[in-house]
């Protein structure tokens, strides 16, 4: 054990020497220090290394009460400061002599100054010295029990700094509340959502700060009972109002903080403020199901074939999707360029009809352009008007601008009336565009929008092709002409089809940006459904052209041989099924090849057109039908036909062709041109097929040309009787005679 006296005195550094060796056990090192300055410079040496820790452990410090007092009372502070100045223990020697008095308040003062314990000089001599070095070695115990508990302090007390920083910095909304629901622990986060600092929450229940009472009083039960099992509790989403009155979202999470005795005291709550990410959602969910509408009302455009349909279902589709009170179609009709309303759809409380007013439509295609114009390009842009008042700005505009200053006030009230008439306080503006914007390559991409005075305008897709200088603006003309009766191509000019246009007629509504993209993107849409519909109908045309081509003979204009065999065929399917008759007539023209050798083969063809129309005019009935069979024959099909049908037909066919009087110098019948007819009828049969009808009408063809010409001959149905029906002539008396008719149908 070392000591270090701290007197001014040689007889008390031999007093306390000879104290501390009476009846000591061991030995001890006693070093005598002059001043209290010494004993802070002997901290210095140590400090530096020149004793191990094991001496500073077992190392006592014992100063002179009166050396002490000078010094702090010179310095007004204490001179021990156990933790920082002098690293041992410190005892005080008190001199009790004459002082009693002030014996307890010395004590107490050193005591305060940091001395680990007091001596009296009188006491200390009667002591041995064994009783001398327990105090020492107490001293020193004691010592190093508050230097430990001084360091737990200070460790304690960095580690709740580290951790006030860190809970600080944390963005997360955190608290910590004890049992009755009082804030122990709140970082400014958590403060800042309710206005206040963290200093003004600490001692406070929730009920007190959250305006929201119900929401106060609910977590607090929430608390309570992760208090009471100890087990988390998680609130997925939640309102709050902050200060300023903003709605946040915020996810929260309460869970128990434990004691020493391994029960839960505190509930620690972490508060995520998830608004920014519910929005970012939202807005995804908004995007994901414009998209997904998008996706059906496009299929709904390009389901039909018809454009008709198509248009009336866009203008459906849009009114519902908007939930604007009227939308119509219009187009622009080539190549005069005059407006039409091609669909409308109008809801509850705005049925006036409107009507295809020129000044409208030249109205909607100037502010496509002039928004155009302004982006620096041709194309027509989406327009849109907020309110009434922009509205009329736009109508004053483009009344100034098309009568260039000169009676503009008229054209304007003209328009202004036509508005108010069907109501509108909003209105907007989508283009179709023809074709041909879609058939070229897209240079670039993105639509970008602009905000002229209350309106807004979309530009379209960049590289889509441009107007041409001097053609009916808004249109570009294409190869191809309209001739005869043909109806105009719907896309036979490219640039603005036409516009769709939206009302809304019970208040002003400002239109947002992604419905200006949503509805150009439908226009695109629309203007390649309207452009499929009018390939498609073109391609139909072309179809029936080419069918009619491939089953129409070309030189009577009647059908062929190939149609022919196609509605025998049908016909005595349907015979079949319905159990009616069916009759067949062939002809031949009499003695023809004369004719053409001595007439020539223009006259034989002109010949053989004029027996066709008599044959096609005769047979009346849609479902009758008159056939070039091949050369100079000819046959006619008449469904549901008994033969004394078929008989009359006859007749009447030879009494007209008889009365044309064509001549026919060479025939040996006649001075005119004359047919030889067979006919039947019969109803088909399961086992029998279309040949047995032809084959029965050859032979009575061929019995006619056998008889003479120039007649008709009807057979029965049955192929083993050749007994004729009825020989018919051409305006003869016989003919008018009725005749029994045995195995008619």
């Amino acid at each position: 054990m070392s000591v270090l006296l701290v007197t001014e005195t040689k007889a008390d550094t031999d007093r306390f020497r000879t104290a501390l060796q009476s009846g000591g056990d061991g030995p001890c090192d006693v070093r005598v220090l002059g001043s209290i300055e010494a004993l802070l410079q002997e901290k210095g040496t140590r400090e530096q290394g020149d004793a191990s820790p094991s001496q500073a452990c077992s190392t006592v410090a014992v100063v002179d009460w009166d050396m002490l007092r000078s010094y702090g009372e010179g310095r007004g502070q204490s001179p021990l400061a156990l933790e920082d100045d002098i690293p041992y223990p410190v005892l005080v020697l008190i001199r009790a002599e004459g002082e009693a008095e002030h014996c307890c308040p010395a004590e107490r003062q050193a005591l305060r100054w940091g001395a680990q314990d007091c001596w009296y000089w009188h006491e200390l001599l009667e002591t041995g010295g064994a009783a001398i070095a327990r105090d020492l070695e107490k001293a020193i115990e004691r010592y190093q029990r508050i230097k430990h508990l001084h360091q737990a302090r200070a460790q304690a007390h960095h580690e709740a700094s580290f951790l006030r920083s860190v809970v600080e910095a944390n963005p997360t909304l955190m608290a910590v509340k004890d049992g009755a629901g009082k804030y122990v622990v709140v970082n400014s986060a958590l403060a800042l959502l309710y206005g206040t600092t963290p200093a003004q929450m600490i001692g406070c229940r929730e009920i007190e700060i959250n305006p929201n009472e119900a929401q106060a009083r609910l977590h607090e039960r929430e608390e309570q009972k992760v208090l009471q099992d100890g087990q988390q509790r998680e609130t997925v989403q939640e309102p709050y109002k902050d200060s300023a009155g903003t709605i946040r979202w915020i996810q929260s999470v309460r869970q128990p903080l434990l004691n020493s005795q391994g029960d839960a005291q505190w509930v620690l709550v972490v508060m995520n403020d998830v608004t920014a990410r519910q929005a970012a959602e939202h807005a995804l969910w908004v995007q994901a199901e414009r998209s997904r509408l998008l996706g059906q009302m496009t299929q709904a455009v390009h389901g039909p074939f018809e454009l008709s349909e198509i248009l009336k279902t866009a203008a459906q589709q849009v009114r519902q999707f908007l939930e604007v009170d009227r939308v119509m179609v219009y187009s622009l009709q080539p190549p005069s360029g005059e407006g039409e309303l091609r669909a409308i759809d109008v809801a509850r409380g705005a049925e006036i009809e409107p009507e295809v007013e020129p000044q409208l439509l030249a109205m909607y295609q100037s502010w496509s352009g002039e928004q155009g114009q302004q982006l620096g390009i041709d194309d027509p842009a989406v327009v849109g008007f907020p309110s009434w008042r922009s509205l009329h700005q736009g109508v004053h505009r483009w009344a100034a601008g098309e009568t260039r200053q000169t009676a503009s006030a008229e054209t304007e009230s003209l328009a202004l009336a036509q508005l108010e008439r069907l109501k509108v306080r909003s209105l907007l503006v989508v283009p179709i565009l023809a074709g041909a914007y879609f058939l070229q390559e897209a240079q670039g991409s993105g639509n970008r929008a602009i905000a002229l005075e209350g309106e807004t305008a979309i530009e379209p897709p960049l590289g889509a092709a441009r107007t041409v200088p001097g053609t009916i603006p808004g249109t570009i003309p294409v190869p191809g002409t309209v001739t005869g009766d043909e109806e105009p191509d719907e896309f036979q000019c490219s640039g603005v089809w036409g516009w769709l246009v939206a009302h809304q007629c019970r208040a002003e509504r400002p239109w947002s940006q992604w419905e200006y993209v949503f509805l150009r993107n439908l226009a695109e849409q629309l203007s390649i459904a309207i452009q499929q519909a009018t390939l498609y109908n073109r391609l139909g045309q072309v179809n029936r052209r080419l069918a009619e081509l491939a089953t129409v003979d070309g030189l009577t204009g009647i059908p062929n041989r190939r149609l022919f065999d196609q509605t025998l065929q049908q016909e005595w399917q349907r015979g079949r099924r319905l159990r009616e008759p069916l009759a067949l007539m062939v002809a031949d023209i009499d003695f023809f090849k004369a004719y053409n050798d001595h007439y020539g083969h223009l006259a034989g063809d002109d010949c053989l057109q004029q027996v066709a129309q008599t044959l096609a005019a005769v047979a009346k009935r849609s479902t009758d039908l008159a056939f070039r069979y091949g050369g100079e024959e000819f046959a006619i099909i008449l469904p549901n036909t008994h033969l004394q049908g078929a008989i009359a037909v006859a007749q009447q066919i030879l009494d007209v062709l008889w009365d044309a009087a064509l001549d026919h110098a060479y025939s040996k019948v006649a001075r005119q041109v004359t047919l030889s007819l067979g006919l039947t009828s019969m109803v088909p049969g399961r086992r029998q097929r279309p040949g047995s009808l032809i084959q029965r009408a050859d032979q009575a063809l061929f019995m006619a040309k056998e008889a003479g010409r120039n007649r008709a001959i009807a057979l029965d149905a049955q192929l083993s009787e050749n007994t004729p029906v009825q020989v018919l002539h051409p305006q003869t008396k016989q003919n008018r005679i009725p005749t029994r008719l045995p195995h008619s149908s």
